[in-house]
């Protein structure tokens, strides 16, 4: 993980400070550098924050990030952060939550987390959201670094004083410590795990054993069953025995006992269903022969009493309808003799009814020709009516046909009738018209003549207007420029009144800082002032002595000298007195800058007005002009007076030019009207007017037309007349045409009727001569079967069914027949049925039914109970399997627990192994840099394990120049801080070794160098070079003279009053 970018806002001491660790990682090695209490740590708790939401060590609050400055306001804190990892950039934004002033309710924590894209100068080109909230941001982080918070900030930071934890800690505290950083209470949770999972086997065990004590029972009560009466109590107690004691007795020896026995009786029991199974068959077979013979019995007896109710039937038929078969089949054959004569009789029938029909429709034909020729005779009697009409008709179909032109044209002639008069009247009033418009025409043009002669002084009044406006504006950019000239006057007399009170200010702060420093504070700078504490040994030095301040040469020794104690006490005055004159000195000169900027101003405004303006001839200073304000002021009245005069002129004229706009645009709307009147004129007095005129003559000499050839003024009586000697000729027409065609017509039928009598006549004389030639023959047939009528007989006929009557008869055959064959067969099957004793073979049936049932239920019992004892058997094999892999799991178990939990040869339980191991590493790596920073004299080493299982975690340092074991605790300051860095990078070491080779590209290193001489602290320096030949990136918060000359590159953090900003240096 290497930071690139860090922001921050209202956190800590800082308002809004920005880091590039780019401009600094490029040196590898940089120092963090600034005066206590400055805020440095805050940069790495801001680093924390961003990345897990808490500060770099845990002994600090992250609720107290939020600057104090801020507290009570809206102004919100924020945190942003650029990393790099790996090949992958990401960026965090956190906004912290406070308490609002106006309501005192906690806002919520804003964030989010984006993996982005940079270009070259490490500007976000692209980005893509991966969290947006506390929690998710929290485990991103811890899946992309795969550290927790405690293990971050071990291998992040060496912060100040901590790092010697883990040196001189307690067996105790250090065993915590590597259990938070290691997380080895996984290890404790395995073991609970494993605990439980041992209790549930042992639970497991007891539950088996009640389910295998119950199927043991279950398989004696069934071998009870298959034995009856219990006759092998051997075998039954021998199971028992094996149930015997409690249930934790019960072991797979048990179960393996009562599957043996188990499967003993299973045996015997399939051997007896062998022999039921065998029996069965011939059991049933047997009873199958009995049952045909009861059924052969049964059968020869229905046969017997079958045939003899045929006989019965039999009997019955012949007695009951011999005698009506026989007259039934003699009435069939007369009635099937007279069926021969049916179509002579037919056809006689018929032409006797025929010969009538011709008779009925010769009279019918002879009424039809008297009414016919009747009808003729009352239409001769019409035409002749009609002859008579005929000339009267003839004259006014004449004067119609004269007036066809002027009837065909009647609509015409009346709609000319109708329009003369308002056509006429019309054609006055548009003459009127277009006198009225020629007389508007000749006004509106004198109107137009009158606005053209006043409106001819325009161009005047505009080059008024462009007159006037330029020197309203002249006059107004004076006003303005003097207006400027007050403004900035005054502006520089309060400036003169603050520099006269930061000049008291400073005369004061001068005055107190000669009393403590003399005239040499003049040529001390802020970071010297951090210094002032050794003046004590500046008074003690010679004269020619150098000065440790300013590092020039002393030409005379101080007379005066101040107590060390007196000067400590001080401390915090003198710092503030000569911030307060550095600061005021800064204000002097902005100071002095703005009222230079001002006079060059003002300068610049008076030389524009005396070049714009000859009257403006006078001199004036900005030092001076707050003292001649009359002069000024008298300017801008004069120039205000001149403004409103101008204006008063431009309002005038403006006036004047909207009133002649005004009359412009009446001239054009006037001539608008005049063009529209032309144009009415034109159309009123050409087109309009001429086709008006044309139709009124067309009108007029249509009706002179009409009156003169018709000799009719009334138009409307001229069409009813010709309408009504239009309709009487052709109702005329219509009715002699009718008269002469009902004529011919009737004539035609006559001739038609008398044809039709003819051949009638014709037919009924053939007809009587053919039924002169039948009569006899038809006579003879109806006195051989006695009937007096053909029709009589003939009906006869056609009545009767004979084929009904034969079906009869002939059912009546069949029937006989029937029964005859019936009684015949079953006579012949009755010799075919053996003749059993029905009594006996009953008897004989039931006992082997009896004997069959009691071999099926035996069968059925045993087999059920067989079953029964083959499923208890699988069960209780499947229980025996299950038992000894439930006993192996728990021997594994419960060694696996006794093993882990310390019952082993180095009497260490799980978790003490883990960090024994993880303390070792941490002590290989720590001391490959102890040995090479104290020439090989110092190395790490811990007790053996003794029997308390959480020894094996303390330090010892072996001294190999005096070859003694010495306690850490007896190492000098200086040695203590080298081992507590090796100790610390080691653990930083195993740390990212343990989580995977995880990349942690960036360290930084807390305090603690002060305390090296100069060969021990070139020795950290080669450690440090060969941590950036590895590719870290290692910030060093250090005040170390030598370190910084060294390492240029800074990270510095300038303290003022109430707030820290940071600078790099590179």
């Amino acid at each position: 993980m290497k930071p690139i970018h860090l922001t921050i806002k209202n956190i800590g001491p800082y308002r809004n400070e920005s880091i590039d660790f780019t401009e600094v990682n490029e040196q590898g090695i940089y120092i963090v550098n600034g005066p206590t209490g400055a805020g440095k740590t805050f940069i790495f708790d801001a680093i924390t924050y961003a990345l897990y939401r808490d500060t770099s060590t845990s002994t600090r609050d992250f609720k107290a990030m939020r600057s104090k400055f801020v507290e009570g306001t809206n102004e919100v804190s924020k945190i942003q952060l650029l990393f790099e990892y790996g090949t992958k950039y990401y960026y965090i934004d956190r906004q912290l939550s406070y308490t609002k002033p106006e309501n005192k309710n906690e806002t919520k924590e804003q964030c989010a987390m984006f993996e982005v894209q940079v270009n070259d100068q490490y500007e976000i080109i692209n980005q893509h959201l991966l969290a947006d909230s506390v929690s998710s941001i929290n485990e991103t982080v811890h899946n992309i670094l795969h550290l927790t918070i405690d293990q971050f900030r071990k291998v992040f930071i060496l912060p100040q004083g901590e790092f010697k934890a883990l040196l001189h800690a307690r067996t105790e505290e250090r065993m915590k410590l590597l259990r938070t950083i290691f997380d080895t209470e996984r290890f404790e949770s395995l073991m609970n795990v494993i605990n439980k999972d041992k209790k549930k086997i042992e639970q497991t065990i007891i539950s088996e054993q009640n389910i295998a004590q119950s199927t043991m029972g279950e398989i004696v009560q069934t071998i009870k069953n298959l034995t009856n009466d219990s006759t092998d109590v051997e075998a039954i107690e021998k199971i028992n025995e094996s149930q015997a004691g409690q249930y934790d007795n019960i072991n797979s020896t048990h179960l393996k006992t009562t599957i043996d026995v188990s499967e003993q009786f299973m045996k015997q029991s399939n051997e007896r269903m062998n022999a039921l199974t065998r029996a069965l068959p011939t059991k049933e077979k047997e009873v199958n022969t009995y049952r045909n013979q009861l059924s052969q019995a049964e059968q020869r007896e229905a046969l017997i009493n079958e045939i003899r109710s045929l006989e019965v039937q039999w009997h019955s038929l012949i007695q009951s309808d011999h005698t009506s078969m026989l007259q039934l089949h003699q009435q069939i054959e007369l009635f099937k003799k007279e069926k021969t004569y049916e179509h002579d009789l037919t056809q006689y029938v018929e032409m006797i009814e025929q010969r009538d029909r011709y008779a009925n429709d010769l009279n019918s034909l002879s009424e039809q020709i008297i009414k016919t020729e009747e009808s003729i005779q009352d239409e001769k009697e019409t035409l002749n009516n009609l002859q008579r009409k005929k000339p009267d008709i003839e004259q006014k179909k004449t004067i119609f046909t004269q007036n066809t032109l002027f009837y065909e044209n009647k609509d015409k002639i009346k709609n000319a009738i109708r329009n003369v008069d308002p056509m006429s009247k019309k054609l006055d009033e548009m003459n009127e018209h277009i006198e009225e418009k020629t007389t508007r025409k000749k006004e509106l043009i004198k109107t137009i003549e009158s606005l053209k002669q006043q409106s001819q002084s325009m161009m005047t009044l505009y080059e008024q207007k462009d007159k006037f406006s330029k020197k309203l504006l002249s006059y107004e950019s004076q006003l303005t420029q003097l207006k400027q000239l007050q403004r900035y006057s005054k502006e520089y007399g309060q400036k003169e009144s603050q520099q006269e009170e930061i000049d008291h200010q400073l005369i004061k702060l001068q005055k107190d800082l000669k009393s403590y420093f003399g005239e040499v504070f003049e040529t001390i700078n802020a970071d010297q002032v951090d210094a002032y504490i050794t003046l004590k040994a500046f008074q003690d030095n010679s004269q020619h002595d150098q000065c440790i301040l300013c590092h020039q040469h002393i030409e005379h020794q101080h007379k005066e000298h101040h107590d060390l104690n007196f000067l400590k006490e001080k401390d915090g005055l003198v710092n503030k007195l000569f911030t307060n004159y550095h600061d005021t000195k800064k204000k002097m000169n902005q100071l002095s800058n703005e009222m230079s900027i001002l006079k060059k101003q003002y300068e610049d405004i008076l030389d524009s007005l005396k070049k714009d303006n000859a009257r403006f001839n006078v001199s004036l200073t900005i030092e001076s002009s707050h003292h001649d304000v009359s002069t000024v002021n008298d300017f801008i009245e004069h120039v205000t007076e001149r403004i409103e005069h101008f204006k008063t002129e431009m309002e005038r004229v403006t006036n004047n030019i909207e009133q002649r706009e005004k009359d412009i645009k009446e001239i054009d709307s006037l001539n608008q009207q005049v063009d529209e009147i032309n144009r009415q004129l034109e159309s009123l007095m050409t087109q309009d007017k001429v086709e008006l005129q044309q139709q009124l003559k067309q009108y007029k000499s249509t009706i002179d037309d009409f009156q003169t050839y018709t000799k009719y003024d009334d138009i409307d009586l001229f069409i009813q007349e010709m309408t009504r000697y239009n309709d009487e000729s052709k109702l005329f027409s219509r009715e002699y045409e009718a008269a002469n065609e009902k004529i011919e017509e009737k004539s035609q039928i006559i001739q038609q009727l008398n044809s039709n009598k003819k051949a009638k006549e014709e037919l009924l004389n053939q007809l009587n001569r053919d039924i002169s030639e039948r009569k006899e023959d038809i006579n003879h047939i109806l006195k051989q079967f006695q009937y007096n009528d053909p029709t009589d007989m003939l009906n006869n006929i056609k009545q009767s069914n004979i084929e009904s009557m034969d079906r009869v008869y002939q059912r009546y055959i069949k029937e006989k027949e029937a029964l005859k064959s019936k009684i015949l067969t079953k006579k012949q099957m009755l010799k075919g049925v053996p003749n059993y004793n029905k009594e006996l073979v009953i008897e004989r049936l039931n006992q082997s039914e009896h004997q069959l049932k009691n071999f099926q239920n035996e069968h059925i019992s045993l087999q059920k109970d067989l079953d029964q004892l083959n499923r208890q058997h699988e069960k209780l094999l499947t229980q025996y399997n299950d038992f000894i892999e439930i006993e192996r799991t728990n021997r594994m178990i419960r060694k696996t627990y006794l093993t882990l939990n310390g019952h082993n040869k180095m009497n260490l339980k799980l978790e003490s192994y883990v960090l024994k191991y993880y303390f070792q590493r941490v002590l290989i790596s720590a001391n490959k840099r102890l040995l090479q920073l104290t020439s090989n004299r110092y190395e790490f080493i811990n007790e053996k394990v003794s029997n308390q299982g959480g020894a094996g975690l303390e330090i010892q340092v072996l001294d190999h120049y005096n070859n003694e074991i010495r306690k850490a605790t007896t190492l000098s300051g200086g040695e203590t801080f080298l081992a507590s860095l090796c100790l610390a990078l080691g653990l930083s070491d195993v740390i990212i070794s343990h989580q995977g080779g995880i990349k942690m590209d960036t360290l930084f290193i807390d305090e603690g160098f002060g305390t090296l001489d100069e060969e021990t602290l070139e020795k950290v320096n080669d450690v440090l070079e060969e941590l950036r030949n590895d590719g870290k990136h290692i910030g060093l918060i250090s005040h170390v003279r030598e370190m910084k000359e060294q390492f240029p590159a800074q990270i510095k953090v300038h303290k003022h009053i109430g707030y820290s900003t940071i600078e790099l240096i590179h």
